[in-house]
């Protein structure tokens, strides 16, 4: 079992913001630098910046282009999704070329509370994560807001070793489950509880985000509350059982990714933030036209393309979740999660869902785009 747990955890430490996101308490986490595992814009900045704002450090360039920081909820700096799309079609780098800016990516193993804790120090300038921690970061007064919602139904499971006898999210009463305490996975099983009269007295949780995989594949806990992506990843060397998803059944349950944006940066560089969407959205037309090859650039060292595949295989031909676009609904949304961080005292004080949401500029990058 040891190793085992050793070969997955090559493959799936990366995941940690998969199968736990973005969390509410204050932990120090670390940025990577490194080239390995890069995408093609983390690689060509990294290799000339040191710090957030520095600039190229090539002298003899003619123009000397700025640095935008983004920040991902992982171990790695490797852009998925439709971001992966933008960054290996090239989008990225062109947007950001006419505002004299190229893309610095921050990988943080810690997720959610280690780029909280980066917007604060001012280490970065955007984020690509999941819709908790803006929401914790406003009802602090902090200055930031959300400019897209990249996933509207990002969809969780909970799984359990394949010879299992529990059957429902009920039958985990007496049991030890996995949860991240204070991320969107906190959210997910405390809808759980309320939907399936779970006694939570009766059950074990463990708080456990960056090693929540390790700990069930190793026998230590009796169920994982995950993500589809790392409950896929998981089951392609340790067979599982999923008892529940928001896939098939209360989809009312998924999550959303954001990007979200510091106050300061946004308000003096608005251009930036602009491209940064303009890209995104071509990305996201790009996907519609070529939707195998779309699922190709989804996958990363971490993600293979079979997982991106199941992943997708029976979602919306058209990824109309991955628009990128902030409707009512997804508003709606961010106001049941302030309420839910409210409800379990993780905020003292509501969030303005309102004034957190800034459609603005992904408004203006569509005017830009001539749609």
């Amino acid at each position: 079992m040891k190793k085992l747990t050793l070969r997955l955890l090559s493959l799936i430490i990366i995941v940690a913001f998969i199968a736990g996101g973005c969390g509410v308490n204050s932990q120090s986490g670390s940025a990577l630098n490194s080239d390995a595992g890069q995408s093609p814009a983390a690689q060509s900045t990294s290799q000339q910046n040191t710090s957030p704002q520095n600039t190229p450090a090539d002298s003899g360039s003619k123009t000397e282009k700025k640095t935008v920081t983004l920040a991902v909820a992982q171990e790695s700096n490797e852009l998925s999704g439709i971001w992966g799309v933008a960054d290996k079609q090239k989008y990225i780098e062109e947007e950001l070329d006419k505002v004299g800016y190229q893309l610095k990516i921050l990988g943080f193993a810690a997720a959610g509370p280690a780029v909280n804790e980066a917007f604060v120090s001012g280490k970065i300038d955007l984020a690509y994560y999941g819709n908790l921690p803006p929401v914790v970061l406003k009802s602090k007064g902090i200055d930031v807001s959300i400019v897209s919602i990249v996933d509207s139904q990002y969809n969780f499971s909970v799984i359990v070793p394949a010879g299992s006898a529990v059957k429902t999210p009920k039958d985990l009463e007496g049991k030890r489950v996995i949860v991240g305490k204070g991320t969107i996975i906190d959210e997910y099983w405390g809808n759980l509880v309320k939907a399936y009269g779970i006694d939570a007295g009766k059950v074990k949780v463990i708080n456990d985000v960056a090693n929540a995989n390790s700990t069930f594949i190793s026998g230590n806990a009796d169920a994982l509350i995950s993500a589809d992506f790392a409950a896929h990843l998981i089951n392609k060397q340790f067979p599982i059982k999923v008892i529940e998803t928001t896939s098939a059944s209360h989809p009312e349950f998924a999550s959303q990714l954001v990007v979200a944006a510091s106050g300061k940066f946004s308000k003096e560089h608005p251009e930036v933030v602009t491209a940064l969407l303009k890209a995104y959205i071509r990305g996201y037309d790009y996907s519609l036209q070529h939707r195998d090859e779309a699922l190709k650039a989804f996958a990363t060292n971490s993600i293979p393309l079979d997982v991106v595949e199941k992943v997708y295989s029976n979602r919306d031909k058209t990824f109309v979740n991955l628009d990128g676009g902030i409707e009512q609904a997804d508003k709606e949304r961010l106001k049941k999660l302030n309420d839910f961080l409210l409800e379990y005292k993780y905020i003292e004080k509501s969030a303005d869902v309102n004034s957190l949401v800034d459609t603005g500029f992904f408004e203006k990058a569509l005017k830009e785009l001539g749609k």
